[in-house]
């Protein structure tokens, strides 16, 4: 590994998130594998993602300890490849975790922290909208009863 290269390697704090759902979820066993594929799945999609601000996360020798994904990185990227070959991993990461998230039908939390405003907000919290049901005039029927 050349020096330039990073120790440790992440993804953004919403990917991060993600990820953590993913493996709670049960898609992976366990978060570096999920890590590893979205890498291989954006290198089969071709793709080139943008820079992130990523959260370390995993040491690049939990996550290459073969340099595996380092030489598939750089067989598949070539010439294309600029800079750190581990910081490409991140990108390639971030842009694999979510496609795999938005496969799953996960979707970021809108809440993460407790704040003065949000007291009960958690990790995992779904911004789903909340709308009210109007009541209906006209056709109401009895509930069936239910044998039992």
């Amino acid at each position: 590994m050349a020096a330039s290269e990073p120790t440790m390697i992440g993804v953004s704090e919403t990917t991060h998130q993600k990820l953590q759902r993913l493996k709670e979820d049960g898609h992976f066993r366990e978060m570096a594998d999920a890590y590893r594929f979205a890498i291989g799945l954006a290198l089969a999609q071709g793709v080139i993602p943008p820079e992130i601000s990523s959260r370390t996360v995993f040491s690049v020798a939990t996550i290459d300890p073969n340099q595996e994904l380092r030489n598939a990185i750089q067989s598949v990227l070539g010439s294309q490849l600029q800079g750190s070959t581990y910081k490409m991993a991140e990108r390639l990461a971030d842009w694999g975790i979510n496609e795999l998230a938005a496969a799953a039908g996960l979707s970021a939390p809108a809440l993460v922290h407790p704040t003065p405003e949000h007291p009960l907000a958690v990790t995992g919290a779904e911004a789903i909208p909340v709308t009210a049901s109007l009541p209906t005039t006209g056709d109401k029927k009895k509930p069936e009863p239910t044998a039992a």
